[in-house]
């Protein structure tokens, strides 16, 4: 009556062989039955991960809701044209046993309503799309890239990251990033953006927003490792002599690390990036930055300089190097929390 297939939404599943009668019985559901309490500890635990079953019990042990699986739960499947719900139940306005009503997709493509407890992580509800950019010599491809995108997928948010290598290394600077950065944004779904920048990426991030296409669509930058010191590192990293000979050449050969080959790369990148001092940016959104401690290319004591003198920057220190593959789940538990799920009521969640 049941087989083991494929699902395009969550990998490997099980679905019914023939068509069943409504109200028939198919399966007794055998569970640990724990209190509201515990419960409520497993879903903060749980809903981190991206997925949670969980049941109702009624005085006579049968359940009087049907199960939600935080995996499928979709942002873009939200009824929209009702008024919005308030998700935190511990909200002054929440009344017990409150909740929403949430539209899922079947194997069949028909809609389904879930009911959605009042204590589901609102980033899930809400549609929210974040968008990596990646580092200098990295793509959209590296393995921070990909961590994120399964982790964002996987909470019901919509994740995206532009390769801005293209349509040339040779000519890379900051400002064309920002460009294309600006462009997926003004051609993206109408939703609120989180950034997520990695080293040069981070700089890039900075400058996104004070254009008219990105304001009101960011809401709040993730910097990790942020090159904030880029044009005088490159600088004092090559030297006056072979800094000349760039200027003079237009030619300086660098290692791609996503290609693992050398490249070319103009003088244009380093005149650029002394025009995109972060020193000068003040963030007006809310600024998550995480700094490994063990960092040899950013130095972690100016980016606490950097953090420590801007209101909407929040800093977390890292026992790490400067890509921060050691710190990926920390990272990604200090994002989800803070996200801006309370920002209708003016409450700015803390980071980690």
């Amino acid at each position: 009556m049941i087989i083991r297939k494929r699902s395009r939404i969550a990998g490997w599943g099980v679905y019914a062989s023939q068509t069943i009668p409504k109200n028939k019985r198919i399966i007794d559901y055998a569970g640990e039955r724990i209190t509201h309490k515990e419960s409520s500890k497993r879903e903060d635990r749980y809903l981190r991960r991206g997925r949670i079953w969980c049941f109702t019990l009624n005085s006579r042990g049968r359940r009087e809701h049907r199960a939600l699986h935080q995996s499928l739960v979709q942002a873009e499947l939200l009824r929209r044209d009702q008024e919005r719900h308030d998700l935190d139940s511990r909200g002054a306005h929440d009344s017990p046993g409150r909740g929403a009503e949430l539209q899922l997709q079947h194997q069949r493509r028909r809609r389904d309503p879930v009911p959605l407890p009042s204590r589901l992580h609102a980033q899930a509800m809400t549609p929210r799309e974040l968008m990596y950019l990646h580092g200098f010599g990295s793509s959209a491809q590296s393995s921070k890239a990909a961590y994120l995108g399964a982790r964002a997928r996987a909470a019901g948010l919509g994740f995206q990251a532009p390769d801005l290598n293209r349509p040339d290394f040779a000519t890379l600077t900051i400002a064309r990033m920002v460009e294309q950065t600006r462009t997926r944004l003004a051609e993206g779904p109408r939703r609120p953006v989180t950034l997520i920048g990695s080293s040069l990426g981070a700089v890039v991030a900075l400058f996104v927003p004070s254009a008219p296409e990105a304001a009101g669509r960011v809401d709040s930058i993730v910097l990790m490792a942020p090159a904030i010191d880029l044009a005088p590192g490159l600088a004092a990293h090559f030297g006056p002599e072979r800094m000349g000979e760039w200027e003079r050449t237009n030619h300086l050969e660098v290692f791609h690390h996503a290609e693992q080959r050398m490249r070319a790369l103009g003088w244009g990148f380093f005149d650029d990036a002394r025009r995109h001092d972060p020193w000068t940016v003040e963030p007006a959104v809310p600024t998550l930055v995480f700094q490994g401690l063990q960092d040899e290319t950013v130095d972690a004591g100016a980016v606490q300089r950097w953090a420590s003198g801007r209101r909407n920057v929040s800093l977390l220190l890292l026992d790490d190097g400067h890509q921060l593959l050691n710190s990926l789940d920390r990272m990604w538990d200090a994002i989800l929390g803070f996200l801006p799920a309370s920002a209708a009521r003016g409450e700015r969640p803390a980071p980690g």
